[in-house]
């Protein structure tokens, strides 16, 4: 298992997913950390707050196997 860290640097709340699955919702100015097994990984974050018409979704290819921890950020 590998260190994966979402950092979430904006006054808005998001969700977190990993492979499709719901992770957790992280909210502003706050920092999650957990652990991913190695391989291939697809994460993707939803904004849930502070969205008028469109909310803004991102989504991030990952290759979890080295000792370093995966750290994304949104700011």
């Amino acid at each position: 298992m590998y260190c994966f860290i979402f950092e979430n640097n904006t006054n808005d709340t998001y969700n977190l997913y990993i492979d499709g699955e719901y992770k957790l919702k992280i909210t502003n100015a706050k920092m999650e950390k957990f652990e991913l097994p190695e391989g291939s990984h697809v994460a993707r974050v939803e904004q849930v707050t502070g969205v008028f018409l469109f909310p803004r979704v991102e989504t991030w290819d990952l290759e979890v196997g080295c000792d370093n921890p995966i750290v994304l950020k949104i700011r």
